[in-house]
């Protein structure tokens, strides 16, 4: 077997400290520093999968309702042109499609009452939105994509925000966020691949919900306040590779049915005892982020 390894570490810098270990399966990689080698990979972009709308005036509005709550005239704007224009009413000249509005990525179609806007891509990270999502983000029915990290965004996530049906890629982490996570139902998010929440507020328990999103491959719910165990329906997420829950209140977990997944940071939450024997279970086990200072973990 191979040794494991640190993948995807877009953040490692030549402090990082990743000393090898021996378990009964061979040998892998610890890596010592939590922050400088866990870095869950992170999707620009996805291919658009069309969804109809009812309402082909709804993604404007959703992004207008999105601009207005989170100061938008102040954001960080890449460029001066192709800035979002809310020139009323909806019409062609203020189609965030067809003039290639910043951090939209869309498709336009002519319908029956006019050119309506099919968002799939929402990229605002690190643009200084500051304030709170509204709840008809989850108008924003062709999405696929959705990345609003490292802002200033804060309260609660309206449950709206899980409802595109097409939704693949979904990045709240490193905002001010609080209260519980998105709850979504369980028939729902079935396209959900990359799901991040890590760096906020996040309280309470994590919703059982998550379990049922069966193509998730990475997770993050690191450095949040959470606690609670996570279900054994844990063990439907077969496609499941990256998986952060460091750094919460107290959370326990069980992850042996977890046949792929490969990299596995859960220091700092105040587990009892060292780690589990099944660890043992994980056979594609490459990476285990560990903070030596403050967590312990051995074999048993």
């Amino acid at each position: 077997m191979l040794p494991l390894e640190v993948e995807d570490r877009t953040s490692v810098g030549p402090d990082v400290d990743c000393v090898p270990a021996t378990t009964n399966r061979g040998s892998f990689r610890m890596a010592s520093n939590t922050a400088a080698c866990w870095s869950s990979p992170r999707i620009v972009s996805l291919n658009p999968k069309r969804v109809s709308f009812s309402n082909p005036n709804a993604s404007f509005y959703a992004l207008k309702d999105t601009y207005d709550a989170t100061q938008g005239s102040r954001w960080a704007w890449r460029s001066s042109t192709n800035r979002w224009n809310f020139s009323l009413p909806f019409s062609p000249t203020s189609n965030p499609c067809i003039n290639s509005w910043e951090g939209i990525g869309c498709i336009h179609t002519n319908v029956a009452n006019g050119v309506s806007c099919d968002v799939f891509n929402l990229t605002l990270m690190s643009y200084g939105l500051n304030g709170t999502l509204p709840a008809s983000i989850g108008n924003l029915s062709a999405l696929s994509v959705m990345n609003v990290a490292y802002n200033y965004l804060y309260g609660t996530i309206p449950s709206s925000i899980l409802t595109p049906a097409a939704l693949s890629a979904l990045y709240l982490d490193n905002n001010r966020f609080s209260g519980s996570l998105p709850r979504g139902t369980a028939t729902g998010c079935q396209q959900l691949q990359h799901y991040s929440t890590g760096n906020n507020k996040f309280a309470r328990t994590i919703p059982t919900t998550w379990t049922s999103w069966v193509s998730l491959v990475t997770v993050d719910f690191s450095t949040n306040k959470l606690t609670g165990s996570l279900p054994p329906s844990i063990g439907g997420l077969t496609h499941l590779q990256y998986l952060n829950l460091s750094v919460n209140r107290s959370l326990s977990y069980q992850l042996q049915s977890l046949g792929k997944l490969q990299t596995l940071a859960a220091c700092e939450n105040k587990l009892a005892g060292t780690l589990p024997r099944y660890l043992n279970a994980l056979t594609s086990l490459r990476t285990l982020v560990q903070k030596s200072h403050s967590c312990s973990i051995s074999q048993h």
